[in-house]
């Protein structure tokens, strides 16, 4: 089931989600006569599930799992996803609680990936709360990690959060979006891609650049059409209306 879950992982990274998902179906049947903690495949699963819209059964699938587990790695798993519902759920305060505590964890585990994704909840958490100093904070936390757990994922997503930040900030932003994107590339993240490429093209709307932000926009929404991801196409249209009554 390990296998499955990191492969699980793996696909969403790259944007195969529907095999993704197919993995994580197939990971858990496999725990039903195993003694391996379902909470692992979690992260990946709720994800795609959030990002297509369907908070209902990512609730349900966190609701599944047992949350009291003695397994540091199963904690930490269990409060990251349900850090990530609660933002979804638009219940931001408990949300940012719960994926500090999650990045805490994986800090003390030393090696694990997830710490990136507690990182991207905690970030998302406070820029709904318009909490900027905890984004800061966020940002130098990282900065500050040992060498074991800086990797490639994190770097573009702490571009892509400064970037938010400093557009959030009235700052110039479009060397980091541009930056993050770059990077999101290079590792094949092509949902990241996107998501930065809408921030970035909301960015360039609200700074009076909208032609600039049609590529952008244009590029962000046939990824999230491919992906099935509902609520970002939705966010693209937005923006993309935005854009039409400036012109």
């Amino acid at each position: 089931m390990l296998i499955l879950s990191q492969l699980a992982e793996a696909l969403v990274h790259v944007g195969r989600w529907d095999e993704a998902e197919a993995r994580c179906v197939e990971a858990t049947r496999e725990q039903e006569l195993a003694d391996f903690p379902l909470v692992l495949i979690l992260p990946p699963r709720v994800r795609m599930l959030l990002a297509r819209g369907e908070l209902g059964k990512a609730r349900e699938a966190l609701e599944r799992v047992n949350a009291r587990s003695s397994d540091r790695q199963s904690q930490a798993s269990y409060r990251l996803t349900e850090a990530s519902v609660l933002n979804a759920e638009g219940r931001s305060r408990e949300a940012l609680e719960g994926a500090v505590e999650s990045l805490e964890r994986w800090r003390a585990l030393i090696q694990f990936h997830y710490l990136t994704e507690a990182l991207v909840e905690a970030a998302t958490a406070a820029f709904a709360l318009d909490d900027l100093e905890r984004v800061e904070a966020l940002l130098a936390t990282a900065d500050d990690l040992p060498l074991i757990q800086q990797r490639p994922s994190l770097d573009a997503q702490t571009a892509r959060i400064a970037a938010v930040l400093a557009a959030r900030q009235g700052r110039p932003a479009d060397e980091g979006f541009e930056l993050a994107a770059t990077r999101f590339r290079e590792l094949q993240m092509p949902f990241w891609v996107a998501v930065t490429e809408l921030e970035h093209a909301e960015f360039l709307v609200r700074t009076g650049r909208a032609e600039e932000a049609e590529p952008l926009l244009a590029e962000a929404a046939g990824t999230f059409e491919r992906l099935r991801a509902e609520p970002w196409l939705e966010r693209t249209r937005v923006a993309g209306a935005l854009e039409a009554r400036v012109h």
